[in-house]
């Protein structure tokens, strides 16, 4: 594959934040962005989303969340703020998941979670940062850089960090020889 100097330099900032190997946060995308091209992304028009129950976070409790609520019939939306899945996503197997037949990926794993909250409905918007959430009054509202949700509910289901290793190299191989167990 052949990038080009700007590509291969968004890459290398990245590489250099330690997050090729796994997750990359919108923040860290668009910081790699700017700095390659010195200008600043702006973000588009604002939209408006009402809806009965606005879910944040994507990984296994929050697409959990939105499979039943799709299935009740619920105008459900989940806010991720990078790619659906969470940290079970980055994880390569999952040998103890309930309803999995032995080890599956993790990437697998929440694909599937995903497609089934999406086949009962449920909307799901990706890379998109959370800047305030307001939970005062009847009608909570959560902002992103370009959206205002709405809804009479909310769900907030955005996950865990492991604690890391405090060792020396641990950031640096992160995901290529250092992994974390989630029941160990």
């Amino acid at each position: 594959m052949i990038l080009s100097p700007a590509t291969a330099r968004v890459f290398s900032l990245l590489w250099q934040e330690r997050r090729l190997a796994g997750y990359i946060s919108k923040a860290e995308l668009r910081r790699a962005i700017e700095e390659t091209f010195g200008t600043e992304v702006k973000p588009g028009e604002r939209k408006q989303v009402e809806a009965d129950l606005i879910i944040l976070g994507a990984g296994p409790a929050g697409l959990s969340a939105a499979i039943y609520a799709g299935r009740a019939k619920l105008n459900a939306v989940v806010v991720e703020e990078g790619l659906p899945g969470g940290q079970a996503a980055t994880t390569y197997h999952i040998a103890n998941y309930p309803g999995t037949p032995g080890v599956i990926r993790g990437r697998e794993l929440m694909d599937n979670m995903l497609r089934q909250a999406q086949s009962f409905g449920v909307r799901v918007d990706d890379y998109k940062e959370v800047a305030e959430v307001d939970l005062v009054g009847e009608v909570k509202k959560v902002v992103t850089e370009d959206t205002d949700y709405y809804a009479l509910a909310l769900i907030i289901a955005t996950g865990a960090k492991p604690r890391l290793l405090p060792a020396e190299g641990e950031d640096t191989f992160r995901g290529r020889g250092v992994h974390y167990c989630a029941t160990c």
